[in-house]
C-alpha cells in the first residue's frame, strides 16, 4: 500500500454494554463498512448509548499501534442529524 488507508471518522453504534461510570463498550460499525469493532465509547451518560447512536473516533496524540490508541464519542444530536441530512 503506497497511501494510509483512509477510513471514516463517523460510524453507528449497534450494541452496548456499559462499565459503569464514563465509559462503555460497543460494537461500532464505520460508516461503509460490513464488519465491527468491538471499542470503548466515552460517555457524559451511559444512559444516552443506544443502538444507531452516531460517533465519532478521537485518536491520542502520541500513539502506539494499539486498539487504546483511540476512543469513540457520540456525536451531538444536532450536529448528527445536521450530517444524515446533507451527508
Amino acid at each position: 500500500m503506497d497511501h494510509p488507508l483512509q477510513i471514516p471518522d463517523r460510524m453507528a453504534v449497534t450494541y452496548k454494554y456499559s462499565y459503569g461510570g464514563q465509559f462503555g463498550c460497543g460494537y461500532v460499525r464505520l460508516d461503509g463498512a460490513d464488519t465491527f469493532l468491538w471499542q470503548l465509547i466515552e460517555l457524559d451518560d451511559p444512559a444516552g448509548a443506544r443502538p444507531g447512536l452516531r460517533v465519532r473516533a478521537h485518536f491520542r496524540e502520541h500513539r502506539h499501534g494499539l486498539m487504546s490508541d483511540f476512543v469513540f464519542k457520540p456525536i451531538a444530536v444536532s450536529i448528527a442529524r445536521t450530517e444524515e441530512t446533507h451527508g
